[in-house]
């Protein structure tokens, strides 16, 4: 298997995985279709103030020992999923653990539902 083919079946399966946990759906061509964006996409659910906008997840991962990623990649997907009216999340995965960046007006407003208003 090439190099190339390998790490695509990684990124697939990082998505999967990213899917089952996070409970939503693999995007077609992982969010390379104009009216599919993102690689994971979580449906709305009633009762749960944050989540009921849904959740729209870019993956990205790695096997070196670092990654990086730009403001560009963090607008792209906040952008998306804008659009759509759902939360934007970036996961990726280093050193074979995986990792959920959040904005933090978003983390604020989960720990505030989570509290009840509570502060």
């Amino acid at each position: 298997m090439t190099t190339v083919r390998r790490r695509i079946k990684e990124s697939q399966k990082q998505e999967a995985r990213g899917a089952r946990v996070m409970g939503g759906r693999v995007r077609p061509g992982s969010g390379s279709m104009k009216s599919a964006k993102g690689d994971v996409r979580v449906g709305r659910t009633e009762g749960v103030s944050l989540a009921q906008s849904g959740v729209l997840i870019e993956y990205k991962r790695t096997d070196k020992k670092s990654i990086s990623f730009s403001i560009a990649v963090l607008e792209k997907i906040r952008g998306e999923a804008l659009l759509e009216g759902r939360m934007h999340l970036l996961g990726f995965q280093l050193g074979r653990r995986n990792y959920i960046v959040l904005d933090e007006h978003d983390y604020l407003a989960l720990v505030e539902s989570t509290q009840g208003g509570k502060q």
